[in-house]
């Protein structure tokens, strides 16, 4: 789960305005949770840290890194012949 951060955090969570489906950390970093592969990407470390299954939200900002890393670690290797 991402929920928006206090004011001046730059954690932004697009709630239905500027960019559904996207979050921010502020830093120059977004994550669209409607594009291919970031769910996955966030769910793949969520199991790699052994979040899975749970019955507790857990907080999407602590795995928002790896996922981005994940997701241009694919989109280098499929752009790559």
């Amino acid at each position: 789960m991402f929920r928006a951060g206090e004011p001046g955090s730059g954690r932004v969570v697009a709630e239905g305005h500027f960019f559904p489906g996207c979050v921010a950390d502020g830093r120059g970093s977004l994550l669209n949770l409607r594009e291919p592969g970031v769910v996955r990407a966030l769910v793949d470390e969520a199991e790699a840290r052994r979040l899975l299954p749970g019955g507790a939200e857990s907080d999407g900002w602590e795995l928002f890194s790896a996922a981005g890393e994940a997701v241009d670690l694919r989109r280098g290797a499929a752009a790559t012949p």
